[in-house]
């Protein structure tokens, strides 16, 4: 994308006028650019990189690529400043694409790199360059050749700046590993996944507690056996550690013991992430003071995990997988409204819906909904499996509610036409860029041309009141649902081609 962009400008005349720059800016004969400033205050600000920097920056925050690659031409200072924004954060893939000759001048550039499953056999060819910039290093599912560790050919990314490092998939070894620790010390990012067969339990403490600035640290897949209790006391002690999110049970006898034998247990930590059972909640709210972000996979239902949750009113986030059978009750589910901080809220269950219901039998409804949600203005993501009888009054509700949200997700069908018919003329939803629902309500149609009549009317409905969209989801068969989703996505399909042809035309020209 970007980076093809700015290489091809180097092998062929790009003739763009980048007004966003200055109007008086027009490539001469050779396909630079030139032209007289307003005055020499202006040429000598705009020659400076500390200035031009910030100013093209914005340009790259519009993801303008063509624009960047014009003013990569107009002299020395900008292709500098502009080649340093495009080759900030850049896939193997394109690095690869640049002649060998050439790779260096932006390899000198990186700061954030990523190899996908296909970039394996980019480690050789990369071997000599030198990342001199390299802040975060991604490698999805890397295996060594054989006979050669992963340092052979991984060696040229292990920078002393380097501070990221994720590993999905793949084998890890001890001299890679001791590598990194001993070189890239100020590591304050660790996401590891499925690290392979050669990393022991002892490795991967010796490995993980070398890393002194450690504020993220992610530990998800394939990796149960490496996550003992003298890891997690380690990490317990860590001043700076804000988030810990690991793929491990954690027992309550564990915690217990945290929250007893190392006082102010985990100081900085703000979100968590873990497999529990509900007795851990309590010890959890209770010994973590300033985490703010729950994401918990609970295996049972013996407490009541949310109305302990709904007394804890620093949450910004809860996210719980109920890994287990349970019902709620609604008071337990509106045990939640006093969160008023509260920016993300899912509640799911692995074996299917969950059914809230009263204690009379009568299950959750509009106005419980109404209730929950009016106590929540900061709401941006909403994801509740538990809700399985709502109307369009809970809609309304939310819109009314929470102006910001950005994500929502209900297992209930919607009548949308009849709610977005009567909604007026301002958006319900402006900030909406997810929509998840169960599915519309059936109707019958007279004949094909009026189930295709009433889709447009509804999809145009959509695009009108939630004009941020780039998701969409309305339930499995169900013409209506299916025809107004091939139109929201046959749009945004349009919207793509035509993006990828102004960029086809910066490298044509």
């Amino acid at each position: 994308g970007k980076c093809g962009v700015i290489e091809k400008t180097k092998e062929i005349s790009v003739h763009l006028t980048p007004r966003e720059i200055h109007p008086s800016l027009t490539p001469n004969a050779g396909g630079r650019y030139k032209g007289s400033m307003p005055n020499s205050a202006s040429r000598q600000a705009l020659a400076l990189p500390e200035i031009l920097t910030p100013i093209l920056a914005l340009v790259d925050d519009d993801d303008d690529c063509g624009t960047l690659a014009a003013a990569a031409r107009v002299n020395s200072v900008w292709f500098g400043c502009a080649t340093g924004l495009l080759w900030k954060k850049i896939s193997g893939a394109a690095l690869g694409c640049v002649p060998a000759h050439r790779r260096q001048l932006y390899a000198s550039k990186v700061e954030s790199i990523v190899f996908t499953v296909e970039d394996g056999d980019l480690h050789e060819p990369f071997r000599e360059l030198e990342f001199a910039l390299l802040r975060e290093l991604t490698l999805h599912t890397y295996h060594p050749e054989p006979g050669k560790g992963a340092l052979y050919h991984l060696r040229q990314y292990c920078r002393p700046r380097l501070d990221k490092f994720y590993f999905f998939g793949g084998e890890l070894d001890q001299e890679f590993m001791s590598y990194l620790q001993n070189t890239c010390r100020d590591l304050t990012r660790l996401w590891i996944d499925l690290p392979g067969r050669k990393v022991t339990v002892d490795l991967f403490f010796d490995f993980v507690s070398a890393f002194k600035s450690l504020e993220e640290i992610h530990l998800k897949r394939g990796i149960d056996h490496l996550l003992s209790d003298k890891l997690l006391c380690h990490l317990a002690r860590q001043p700076n550690l804000r988030e810990l999110d690991i793929g491990h049970y954690v027992s309550p006898r564990l915690l217990s013991d945290i929250s007893q034998k190392i006082p102010g247990a985990f100081p900085a930590l703000e979100s968590l992430g873990a497999t529990i059972v509900s007795a851990c909640v309590p010890v959890i709210t209770r010994t973590l003071k300033h985490v703010t972000c729950l994401d918990l996979t609970i295996l049972d239902a013996e407490l009541d995990a949310l109305t302990i949750l709904g007394s804890t009113l620093r949450l910004q986030q809860i996210k719980i997988l109920y890994d287990c059978s349970i019902q709620f009750t609604a008071s337990q589910l509106l045990a939640l409204k006093p969160l008023q901080n509260l920016e993300n809220l899912a509640i799911r269950s692995t074996p299917g819906a969950i059914e809230v219901s009263h204690p009379s039998g009568s299950l959750f409804c509009d106005e419980d909904f109404q209730e929950l949600v009016s106590g929540m203005p900061n709401l941006r993501s909403l994801e509740l499996e538990s809700i399985a009888d709502l109307g369009i009054e809970s809609l309304h509700s939310i819109s009314a509610s929470c102006p910001m949200l950005e994500e929502l997700e209900l297992l209930s069908p919607f009548d949308l036409q009849t709610l977005l018919t009567k909604a007026g003329d301002e958006p319900i939803f402006p900030c909406l860029r997810r929509l998840e629902i169960s599915g519309i309500p059936d109707r019958i149609f007279k004949s094909m041309d009026d189930l295709v009549m009433t889709a447009t009317n509804v999809f145009t409905l959509i695009e009108h009141h939630f004009p941020e969209l780039e998701t969409l989801y309305l339930g499995r068969d169900d013409p209506l649902a299916e025809i107004i989703t091939a139109m929201f996505y046959e749009t945004d399909d349009d919207d793509d081609d035509e993006s990828e042809a102004g960029e086809d035309d910066i490298l044509e020209n």
